[in-house]
C-alpha cells in the first residue's frame, strides 16, 4: 500500500471526498491521488490556481488579504483550502501556495516557502514549512509529500 491508497480507502470508509486547490505544485497532488484506482468514489476535483486572480474569481480569496499577506501565506492558503471545499462540493480539501524557486518569489518570500492548508467539517488549519531542497522539482514533490502526510494526519483524529 501506499498513503494515496491508504487516504482513499479511509475516505471511502468514512463515505467523505476529497477536493485539491495547488499553486506550486502545479497539479501534482491530484496526480498522486488519481493514481490510486478507484480514487474517482473519493476524489471530487481539483483545481491548479498560479495567478492570483484564479484564487480570487474561483476559490473566493480575498483580493486584500493577498495584498496584505501575499499569495504564499497561511490566509491565502486556508481561504484556497475552504473555497475548493465550496467549488467541489467536498467534504475535505488541500491547498498548497509556495514558493517552488529558483529563488525567492515577487514579495520577498524565500525558496521553499510552502502553506499547506486543510479544511474539513470541523474547521480548517494550515501548516507552514520551509523545504530545503536543490532544485525546483525535489521542492515540489516535497510539498506533495508533507501534504499527503498533513491529510493523513487531518483523517485520522
Amino acid at each position: 500500500m501506499n498513503l494515496s491508497q491508504d487516504i482513499a480507502n479511509l475516505l471511502r470508509e468514512r463515505r467523505q471526498t476529497l477536493c485539491v486547490a495547488e499553486s506550486c505544485t502545479g497539479g501534482l497532488v491530484c496526480a498522486e491521488i488519481t493514481r490510486t484506482p478507484g480514487a474517482s468514489e473519493v476524489f471530487a476535483g481539483g483545481i491548479v490556481c498560479y495567478q492570483s486572480q484564479v484564487k480570487i474569481d474561483q476559490l473566493g480569496v480575498r483580493e486584500e488579504d493577498i495584498d496584505q499577506f501575499s499569495a504564499v501565506s497561511s490566509q491565502v492558503a486556508i481561504q484556497m483550502a475552504e473555497g475548493a471545499c465550496r467549488l467541489f462540493g467536498a467534504d475535505l480539501a488541500i491547498a498548497i501556495t509556495g514558493v517552488a524557486g529558483p529563488g525567492p518569489d515577487a514579495q520577498g518570500n524565500a525558496e521553499g516557502l510552502v502553506f499547506i492548508a486543510i479544511a474539513e467539517p470541523s474547521g480548517a488549519h494550515c501548516a507552514q514549512y520551509m523545504i530545503q531542497e536543490p532544485s525546483r522539482e525535489l521542492i515540489r514533490k516535497a510539498a506533495v509529500s508533507y501534504a499527503l502526510g498533513q491529510l493523513w494526519n487531518a483523517i485520522q483524529s
